[in-house]
């Protein structure tokens, strides 16, 4: 329902002042009236509470700019970036080979895999957990 959308994105200027809704809908008039709708209904009817207002019904040709606006074609346009990997896996390998530290805990896990149990070797890679 278009009407949540547009008091959730003015909600800050919305709240605590009484304003009008006027829709081409002539149903959505007595929508706030029901005692009982369907739960889709229900939670936009939720998200609606807190607000003051009223609803009243123009119909389309009446209401110029609504119905303008409405016909007013949407363009879609599909951004795509892409991300080329930041890591280089040989210049890692090298540079695990290179590193004391991560050479030695290489070797043990070659050894005794469960000697370090946040690290572990898969296919000739050393990997961390966590």
């Amino acid at each position: 329902m278009v009407i949540v959308l547009a008091v959730e994105k003015w909600r800050h200027y919305l709240l605590g002042h009484r304003f009008v809704v006027y829709t081409d809908q002539k149903a959505l008039r007595h929508i706030l009236e029901q005692r009982e709708v369907i739960p889709e209904i229900h939670k936009w009817l939720m998200k609606l509470m807190g607000f003051v207002f009223q609803i009243f019904y123009r119909a389309g040709p009446e209401n110029k700019a609504a119905d303008a606006l409405s016909r007013i074609p949407i363009e879609t346009q599909l951004n795509i970036i892409t991300v080329h990997s930041i890591l280089d896996v040989a210049v890692v390998e090298k540079e695990v080979q290179a590193d004391d530290k991560l050479k030695d805990i290489f070797e043990k896990l070659l050894v005794d895999p469960g000697c370090m149990p946040r690290y572990s070797v898969r296919q000739g890679r050393l990997f961390y957990k966590g």
